[in-house]
């Protein structure tokens, strides 16, 4: 992971938001979200830009998680 990216769960915390608020902001469900945090699942593009736009980063800055 390059250093300027942080992981969603990182950004997540340091901005105080919940995975049901974020999953309500991003338009999926929070057991959705919870799947693709957790590697279950993978972020569509889509995902990612309202994610990023939401915490007012560029996708580039986040290190998504793999399957």
């Amino acid at each position: 992971m390059p250093q300027n990216q942080r992981t969603l769960s990182d950004i997540m915390r340091e901005n105080r938001v919940s995975l049901r608020r974020l999953a309500a902001r991003v338009g999926v469900s929070p057991s959705l979200l919870s799947l693709m945090c957790n590697r279950k699942r993978t972020f569509r593009i889509e995902h990612k830009f309202n994610i990023a736009k939401y915490f007012n980063l560029d996708m580039d800055d986040i290190a998504w998680p793999d399957l």
